[in-house]
């Protein structure tokens, strides 16, 4: 009996440990940070890193409020909406999305105004790699 306890275990203890180890695997993706994309080191990788912080957080009141739209959207099948309020809940989707992109554009506009020639090519030398291999998720 005491041997079926101990496999009894044994066996739990490895679930265990399968188990946490598929969730440990599903982290999300750590984007780089910019000042190891350009290997600064220097007095501007502090003002560059709390530049990132401040528009990454931006960003994700953005991105944020575009899953509400979306979400708003898509509920809005239950709720018999009409043609004009889907449309504009589209044209709100569609104007927060140009709010994204022009402070992702203007963010990164004003990162190379404080970048030499050479971090500049390293800059767009990673836009490069990204666009090439498409969205993160992607499977």
């Amino acid at each position: 009996m005491k041997r079926y306890k101990v496999i009894i275990w044994f066996l739990v203890i490895i679930n265990i440990g399968l188990i946490s180890f598929m969730f440990l695997q599903h982290r999300t993706h750590q984007r780089p940070r910019i000042v190891k994309i350009l290997t600064i080191d220097d007095t501007r990788a502090n003002e560059i890193n709390r530049m990132e912080i401040i528009h990454f957080k931006e960003k994700k009141k953005l991105i944020d409020k575009s899953k509400k739209l979306r979400a708003k959207l898509l509920f809005s099948f239950e709720n018999e909406t009409s043609e004009s309020q889907a449309d504009s809940i589209l044209h709100l989707i569609s104007d927060n999305q140009y709010e994204l992109d022009k402070m992702t554009y203007l963010f990164f506009k004003d990162i190379k105004s404080k970048c030499s020639v050479k971090e500049r090519e390293k800059l767009n030398n990673f836009f490069t790699r990204v666009l090439e291999e498409g969205p993160r998720n992607k499977k």
